[in-house]
């Protein structure tokens, strides 16, 4: 069994994710704009000097990589001439016995195409049991 966390993560010093959410139809999960509070690590009540937010894919997307890729590639440019400067596509597998991970060419050609590195991180988890 394996679970899956797929997201485009952007930050940018000049990034304004509630401003861009008004530009382009994209649903950013824990929006940050420069100067919030932080509320939790080194920035913890003090301004953060960027913004950061993420594109989740959603649960139970037969190929969550190839979606989110897809559904970004023509919002790319705008994220990037806004601010969004440092864009990854970040993966985290979790697994439980046995872990296997294929990219295809279209996600290669997207990922290459858009300049967007791509961060892959395995995680044991006992707790997932096979269907």
């Amino acid at each position: 069994m394996v679970r899956e966390k797929v997201r485009i993560v952007v930050y940018g010093e000049n990034f304004y994710p509630s401003k861009i959410s008004s530009i382009i139809d994209v649903h950013f999960e824990n929006e940050i704009n420069p100067g919030d509070i932080g509320r939790i690590g080194r920035y913890k009540g003090k301004p953060i000097p960027y913004g950061s937010a993420s594109i989740n894919a959603p649960n139970g997307i037969i190929n969550p990589i190839r979606w989110i890729l897809h559904n970004i590639k023509d919002k790319i440019q705008i994220i990037r001439n806004n601010g969004g400067d440092d864009i990854q596509l970040n993966v985290a597998y979790y697994y439980n016995a046995q872990c296997n991970c294929e990219l295809g060419l279209d996600e290669i050609a997207l990922l290459s195409e858009m300049k967007i590195p791509f961060v892959f991180s395995v995680y044991e988890d006992e707790g997932l049991v096979d269907k």
